[in-house]
């Protein structure tokens, strides 16, 4: 096995714990998971399979996008917990985390409607808002607001779906 194929074998294994954490922690959240991840042109399964071209890249990008979307607004105190947030009763940490997967959740339906001559300027907002994320991840890191863990949880995502819509983009 490459390299490449460890890395997405690895993503595959990841994602699929998380959604079988999100069934165990809540009731429906497996079932309206499974109903997200049931869009046309979009299997989970395959995401270990793609490839490094733009169209394998966009929808790796689109899954990765809607994952967390799903997690934020199904579970967004476990999805916290994730990135070592603080969830103490009282915090206003589930609001927050839904208007978060709120935003992940349309981008990736953006990426999923897009049409052809449009795509380029999805993937560039998308790219954009992930350098806002590390940027604002850097800052507070740099105060003291966040720990260790959340920084790195929060700068490796944003980095990481950053670099994939970049190398994704028909224009490169």
């Amino acid at each position: 096995m490459s390299c490449t194929g460890g890395r997405y074998a690895m993503t595959n294994l990841l994602t699929h714990k998380v959604i079988a954490r999100v069934s165990h922690a809540t009731p429906h959240g497996g079932f309206l998971l499974a109903q997200l991840m049931a869009m046309p042109d979009l299997n989970i399964s395959k995401l270990g399979d793609v490839a490094s071209d733009g169209p394998g890249l966009r929808k790796a990008v689109m899954t990765v996008r809607l994952v967390i979307g799903g997690l934020g607004l199904l579970t967004p105190r476990l999805f916290a917990r994730l990135f070592g947030l603080d969830v103490t009763k009282g915090s206003a940490i589930s609001p927050l985390m839904r208007l978060f997967a709120v935003r992940e959740a349309l981008m990736a339906y953006q990426l999923y409607q897009a049409p052809d001559e449009e795509l380029e300027e999805v993937l560039r907002q998308g790219i954009l808002v992930d350098g806002i994320d590390l940027a604002t991840a850097l800052a507070a890191f740099g105060r003291g607001d966040i720990g260790v863990r959340t920084f790195l949880m929060t700068a490796s995502a944003a980095s990481a779906v950053g670099a994939a819509g970049y190398l994704a983009r028909p224009d490169k």
